[in-house]
């Protein structure tokens, strides 16, 4: 999944393209959100993604479809920092 993976690059890879590709997650949200309510599991992930981005704590319920990708991100971005 493209957003999952462009989140991680930007905050493994000495933080390349991160104010653009926070923009873009943004925008992304928004169009999400503009879309109605059978988008808000999108919506949440953005948000995820977004608190991800900033270094704020985040979850998802466990009945989101979205939420073990989410945590393999935050699992990835954690590993990383840790090793380096």
């Amino acid at each position: 999944m493209a957003l999952a993976e462009n989140s991680i690059v930007v905050k493994t890879d000495a933080n390349v393209a991160f104010n653009a590709w926070h923009k873009q997650l943004q925008v992304f949200r928004d169009s999400f959100a503009a879309q109605g309510d059978n988008w808000l599991t999108e919506v949440a992930f953005c948000d995820a993604l977004l608190a991800v981005l900033d270094d704020q704590p985040t979850s998802l319920p466990d009945d989101n479809p979205y939420q073990s990708t989410l945590q393999q991100v935050m699992a990835a971005i954690a590993d990383y920092e840790k090793n380096t």
